[in-house]
């Protein structure tokens, strides 16, 4: 991607920030908000550029296109699932305070910003509330709920969550060649986030959804065996089954509340709801509850083994083990 090669999605808050930044109206804080895969860290990195590229220099131009422009500064976990300490921020407040190197303005930028620690929150909200002069903070979160309240009241959020479905479907299928034909199911299955849709097109996309359907209903119909099964879904990848029995159980519970048209998983709304013969609301309700505490545990920092956590929710759906509230 160049430097301005925004979404088209994400056109009108371009504009509507690039209106601000002229106006002089910017606040210093900024979250930007949006799914995972709505494309909001793609979006924060060129506004950062836009304001550091202002000056029209072609030397701070260069250093932007190699990535190494030295007053911009981002900041992110250092792996999934870890936390922004204290240090990362103290580090990024140091940076926003010193003089700019090119035209008048430091601009640091936080990724995940949800995974801030409450020490490093703190820290933060001090620098929200008396930012250095000509600073640019700017927040990417796709969980903002997750954020202090007082960290989201100092911030001017922006909303990248898409809205112009016919942009993002046509989007879609450009980036598929037009081989995928209901791109408006992509975009269901994946909450509206259009570079998550597109990689559902993937090995580990529709392809890994059909097989775990087929899965649940042998593992219930006690026709496959669990071990194996477990082997074959951690082959797979963990991260990916638990994203997709995410969304299953989703289903269930959907088409337990309501019926099989309910499912977002339209295409196989038929044979999910299948899955729900002879289980209860309550039941359906802790397979999905199960299902988000052995992800959280995949993407936490204890690092358990994938495929225990994988024969944990099998042997839970098979009625091995007795399935209770988390």
């Amino acid at each position: 991607m160049t430097v301005y090669d925004i979404y088209p999605w994400h056109r009108t808050a371009w504009e509507r920030l690039q209106q601000r930044v002229a106006s002089g109206r910017l606040a210093h804080g900024l979250l930007l908000t949006a799914p995972a895969g709505a494309g909001a860290e793609t979006f924060a990195r060129q506004f950062a550029a836009s304001l550091l590229d202002a000056a029209g220099s072609e030397r701070s131009t260069a250093l932007l296109a190699a990535g190494s422009h030295p007053d911009l500064m981002i900041q992110q976990p250092e792996e999934a699932g870890k936390a922004i300490k204290v240090d990362a921020v103290r580090e990024l407040i140091e940076f926003v305070s010193l003089t700019a190197q090119y035209g008048a303005r430091k601009v640091a930028v936080i990724l995940e910003a949800e995974a801030l620690n409450r020490h490093a929150a703190n820290m933060l909200l001090k620098t929200l509330e008396e930012p250095p002069a000509q600073s640019q903070l700017i927040l990417v979160s796709a969980q903002p709920a997750l954020l202090p309240i007082t960290i989201r009241s100092r911030c001017q959020v922006v909303d990248l969550t898409p809205v112009m479905d016919e942009q993002a479907e046509r989007w879609l299928q450009q980036e598929t060649g037009g081989k995928q034909a209901d791109s408006g199911l992509l975009l269901a299955i994946s909450g509206q986030a259009p570079l998550a849709a597109r990689d559902l097109t993937g090995e580990d996309g529709l392809p890994l959804r059909d097989q775990l359907i087929v899965d649940l209903a042998d593992l219930r119909a006690k026709r496959s065996d669990v071990v194996a099964v477990a082997e074959r879904w951690n082959k797979a990848g963990a991260l990916s089954v638990y994203r997709w029995l995410y969304r299953l159980t989703r289903d269930l519970v959907r088409c337990r509340v309501l019926d099989a048209s309910a499912a977002i998983n339209r295409d196989q709304s038929q044979r999910i709801a299948n899955l729900t013969a002879g289980l209860s609301l309550r039941q359906v309700i802790n397979y999905h509850d199960l299902v988000i505490k052995n992800y959280r545990l995949l993407t936490g920092p204890t690092n358990p083994n994938s495929a225990v956590l994988l024969e944990d929710f099998i042997l839970h759906w098979q009625g091995t083990v007795e399935t209770q509230q988390p």
